[in-house]
């Protein structure tokens, strides 16, 4: 029988959102854990025949509309609203910090606006992930009350969390709501709410974040062990600040259930595992969506050299809501937060990394999937190679899917407590050593191009 499990995650094209659970009629759905650290759902074999409602509300199913789709229907009609190709629809873009910025993973805009929604009653409640005392779910989506228990969410979660628990929840308790969440987890909650008009009601706000991917569970472990803290874990915190590092070092720490505590730098492996793609989930690599692009507003860490070297941490913020525009402007006017515009160009300068991977890259594995006869969640971006610019960019991406796939193997073999960060390492090495010839190989022949440009020619001059 067509359905979530056959369509999306037999193909290995699952988020692990849980918004198809949340959906379905006959509660025939149950978020789990699959043996690579992922939620998947699993189904109680209650399926109605043609009902397809999980399909529908599936950010990764096959036919579902796409961002482009779901942001017209939402926001094509906001007053002086514009469209980017990069971004999708933008109203306004900001940059600046709250005042405990020091306790957040950026700049804290995200959880200052989310606390000035909660205070002047604008929503009853935020939906969040937070941290939890399970050292099996150690974060977990929360329907969060109050400015203290927000405050207990900040920061960073790099965590498989999924909404079917809190979606449940909205739909039992009656009130309005800001929810948080990855480009995905938004998409899906939109396409929840097209088919569910209590849902569409009762979410008040939608609060995105720009992602690079998510991870898996095997994360955290893999970069535990990296540290020295083997076993399970109590507590894992990703974005710690250090006020003698620039805001782009932060540093992941950790204690297991014996007390036993560590921490790493991101130029000590954290950046190796992260940009390398291990412990990824296969639906990361085929994402269009860069800056949550049917989310109200969406936050960001603000990757310029004009901020980074900043330990405390700055925020971009593009909006798509004008009410939410203007509670951060007045702010910003009162001097409550520190608030400028910035140009859009720049906020899509600072995510031009996340940029390349979800269009340029993509277009390049879509390719390969097609070669392979494989299937594909379907995008907006076209399967393509240019020639004969790509034929490095070929060869980069065959090397980090290997590996993405190498680490979901190695979790599957050995468990994801048993994690060893120095046999992950070990069997990275030759396609680690691939990415760094590959790597200088592109400096050399991109010598005459900077060269060029810093003499003032320009491609299309």
């Amino acid at each position: 029988m067509k359905n979530v499990i056959s369509e999306v995650v037999g193909n290995g094209f699952c988020i692990g959102c849980g918004v198809c659970a949340s959906q379905c009629p006959t509660g025939g759905l149950a978020m789990e854990w699959n043996v690579a650290g992922e939620f998947n759902p699993v189904s109680a074999d209650r399926c109605l025949a043609g009902c397809l409602l999980c399909l529908s509300v599936c950010p990764f199913a096959p036919e579902a509309i796409n961002e482009t789709q779901i942001a017209e229907g939402l926001f094509a009609r906001v007053p002086g609203i514009r469209h980017r190709k990069e971004t999708g629809f933008l109203l306004s873009t900001h940059v600046g910090y709250s005042p405990t910025r020091k306790e957040c993973a950026s700049g804290g805009l995200a959880t200052w606006l989310l606390e000035k929604l909660l205070v002047s009653r604008q929503v009853d409640a935020v939906v969040c992930p937070g941290p939890t005392p399970d050292p099996n779910r150690l974060f977990s989506y929360r329907v969060v009350k109050t400015a203290e228990d927000l405050r207990q969410c900040r920061g960073s979660a790099y965590y498989p969390v999924e909404l079917s628990g809190v979606i449940s929840f909205i739909l039992e308790h009656p009130g309005r709501y800001a929810v948080t969440g990855l480009p995905c987890f938004i998409k899906g909650l939109r396409l929840a709410s097209i088919k569910n008009p209590v849902l569409n009601e009762r979410i008040a706000f939608t609060v995105g974040l720009v992602c690079g991917q998510l991870k898996s569970k095997a994360y955290s472990h893999y970069l535990a062990s990296l540290a020295g803290v083997e076993g399970p874990l109590a507590s894992v915190h990703f974005r710690g600040k250090d006020p003698g590092q620039p805001a782009s070092n932060y540093f992941f720490s950790c204690e297991n259930t014996s007390g036993k505590s560590g921490r790493l730098f991101w130029n000590q492996g954290v950046s190796q595992a992260w940009l390398s793609r291990w412990f990824t989930p296969q639906a990361c690599l085929f994402c269009d969506d860069v800056f949550a692009e049917t989310a109200d507003i969406v936050f960001m860490d603000a990757w310029l050299p004009e901020f980074v070297k900043n330990p405390a941490g700055t925020s971009l913020v593009l909006s798509r809501n004008k009410r939410l525009t203007e509670i951060l402007e007045e702010a910003g006017v009162s001097a409550e937060i520190d608030l400028k515009k910035i140009p859009v160009e720049k906020v899509i300068q600072s995510q031009a990394g996340v940029l390349k991977a979800k269009r340029k890259d993509l277009a390049i594995r879509l390719r390969k999937r097609e070669e392979d006869g494989l299937p594909s969640p379907k995008k907006r971006v076209s399967a393509s190679y240019s020639f004969p610019g790509d034929y490095l960019a070929r060869i980069e991406q065959a090397i980090l899917s290997r590996m993405a796939e190498r680490s979901r193997e190695l979790v599957t073999a050995h468990g994801i407590e048993s994690l060893d960060a120095g046999k992950v390492q070990a069997s990275m090495t030759s396609d680690l050593a691939r990415l760094r010839r590959l790597q200088q190989l592109r400096g050399i022949l991109g010598i005459p191009g900077r060269i060029l440009r810093k003499f003032g020619f320009r491609r299309n001059a």
